[in-house]
């Protein structure tokens, strides 16, 4: 097997002796020529038809992606209260010193944004503002620890919650007459 392979001369030092077999060929001429080595099988272009999508459904697409964005839909302000919000936890943490300015903050934001943004139950979130409010001074003032202070707002909460709830199924069970 002394021919010169292709693109070797007769003075390299590439040497294949028989017996040898198909896969061993690439792999001496990869070892022998190891930064100019390409792939055995060269990516192939070939042109695709695209897809073709109707053009009532790429209106639907359109229609849906603008209805579900928020500059499409009046949200009453909502998403701008969630902000609020959300930018009122990030400034006062819920510790001592510091719960009273979360709490106000917050009311603040909901108060401003008003019954629109709030919903249906705003009369009782309020209420549950002003409870919290309450909560946060005697967090800052040392008569609740921060831990207590989650504890009675989670009891707040959650008997104001229990407290509409009944009264609304009060309501339902005895309509106005009339």
């Amino acid at each position: 097997m002394g021919k010169v392979l292709s693109g070797l001369s007769e003075s390299s030092s590439l040497s294949l002796k028989a017996p040898y077999s198909f896969f061993d060929l690439p792999i001496q001429i990869m070892k022998h020529f190891s930064k100019t080595t390409r792939p055995a099988h060269p990516k192939k272009t070939t042109q695709t038809k695209g897809l073709h999508v109707p053009l009532w459904t790429q209106c639907l697409a359109a229609v849906s992606v603008c209805l579900l964005a928020s500059g499409c839909v009046d949200d009453h302000g909502r998403g701008d209260m969630h902000a609020a919000v959300s930018e009122c936890f990030f400034k006062y943490p819920f510790a001592k010193g510091t719960a009273y300015q979360r709490f106000n903050c917050i009311y603040q934001a909901h108060a401003h944004y008003g019954p629109e943004a709030m919903g249906a139950q705003y009369s009782l979130r309020l209420q549950v503002d002003l409870a919290s409010l309450k909560v946060g001074q005697d967090v800052d003032s040392g008569t609740l620890t921060p831990e207590e202070g989650k504890t009675t707002l989670r009891w707040v909460t959650d008997k104001a919650y229990t407290q509409a709830s009944l009264l609304q199924a009060w309501l339902a069970a005895h309509p106005q007459r009339n």
